[in-house]
């Protein structure tokens, strides 16, 4: 049997695969995971990164790792088993980077891990929930201005959370137990 393809089809075709995004530079990654063993990971260099990344059920491991001098964008979202996360998000030497990180674990074992450097400048946040099992978070800032919000509920709850430099916020609830320990450095 004869296939034939129009040259139209074709033409969209070709189009489709070599569309290049309107932002040049900047790179979007996005991964879902449903199930199964459950493992991702991100490594992004160079101008306004961002990587979005759900898991349900499974093995769940992902790690992130940006490195930007221009900025980073995280949103972690984790449901239920194995729940590993590393993140890190990283400035360029003498560049100013300003990274986000929105991260979220419900239900199981979840263990965080986070670094956020800046070299020059910072203005880096970090908006952490964790809900349900064993919650653990380690999470490390440095450089100026940098904001970080933590809350774990409904589980172990324990944090290790460590800000070296000038002008932080730390806001930390923690619901059912709580342990931690808090190292802010100037």
């Amino acid at each position: 049997m004869k296939h034939s393809v129009s040259t139209a089809a074709l033409a969209a075709c070709a189009s489709l695969c070599l569309a290049q995004p309107a932002w040049a530079d900047n790179s979007l990654i996005t991964v879902e995971q449903i199930g199964g063993a459950s493992t991702a990971t991100v490594t992004q260099n160079g101008p306004a990164k961002v990587a979005l990344v759900y898991q349900n059920g499974g093995g769940n491991q992902a790690t992130v790792s940006q490195t930007t001098f221009s900025g980073g964008y995280v949103d972690l979202d984790t449901t239920g088993n194995g729940n590993v996360a590393h993140v890190t998000q990283a400035g360029e030497l003498f560049a100013v980077s300003s990274n986000t990180a929105t991260l979220t674990q419900s239900g199981d074992h979840n263990t965080l891990d986070l670094v956020q450097d800046a070299w020059a400048g910072s203005l880096n946040s970090v908006t952490v929930h964790q809900s349900g099992n064993d919650n653990f978070a380690n999470l490390r800032q440095t450089g100026a201005d940098n904001d970080l919000a933590l809350t774990q509920d409904y589980g172990t709850n324990w944090a290790e959370i460590t800000q070296t430099g000038i002008n932080q916020s730390i806001a930390v609830t923690q619901a059912g137990g709580a342990r931690g320990t808090l190292s802010p450095t100037p």
